[in-house]
């Protein structure tokens, strides 16, 4: 079975980018959690394959949410490789 690690959602309102930011700020405060990302990165840009990015929030315990900066579209993305992006950058 073929683990999807990028999924790109719908254009998200102000309510719902506040939301995941706040849910990952609730995952990251948690002693045991996947991402080695602090709840201060919310809002950190960065870049993967040349594309510029934006971390919005978590979606769920392994995945967060994302902006591409260039054209305002928004992915579901697995917490592995938004987590390197942003710490090897």
């Amino acid at each position: 079975m073929e683990i999807k690690t990028w999924k790109k959602i719908t254009p998200q309102s102000e309510q719902m980018q506040k939301y995941y930011a706040d849910m990952f700020k609730r995952n990251q405060t948690k002693f045991m959690r996947r991402s080695l990302l602090e709840p201060s990165h919310v809002n950190s840009e960065f870049s993967i394959d040349g594309q510029p990015y934006q971390l919005i929030g978590a979606g769920n315990p392994t995945e967060m949410v994302v902006k591409n900066l260039e054209d305002g579209t928004f992915y579901m993305v697995h917490s592995d490789i938004v987590t390197a992006a942003i710490l090897q950058g």
